[in-house]
């Protein structure tokens, strides 16, 4: 999932078959207009939430089912948080206190 920004609304599905019989897919969701400032310029944005994926569903089965396939990741862990659990893996291993 990403967080985009538009100048005009998007469009909650934009899908757009292929040749070879697939879809792009882009779905869109908590779509708001927000007002951005930067010092004395003040303007208008569309964000929303994005997720894109390549199909062979139709239009239909993508608009039934758009909750399934708008998935939010889990966040992912960063390196400091897999260095900290294999130091403490390390202790507990090892016989060491925490």
């Amino acid at each position: 999932m990403e967080r985009v920004e538009y100048s005009e609304q998007p469009e909650r599905i934009l899908y757009l078959p292929q040749a070879d019989g697939s879809a792009e897919v882009w779905l869109r969701n908590n779509i708001r207009l927000v007002n951005r400032t930067d010092g004395e310029l003040s303007w208008n944005i569309w964000v929303a939430e994005e997720v894109m994926f390549v199909t062979h569903l139709t239009l239909e089965e993508v608009t039934t089912q758009f909750d399934e396939y708008f998935v939010v990741p889990e966040p992912q862990p960063t390196i400091e948080d897999l260095v900290e659990a294999m130091n403490i893996l390390e202790d507990i291993l090892l016989g060491g206190a925490l």
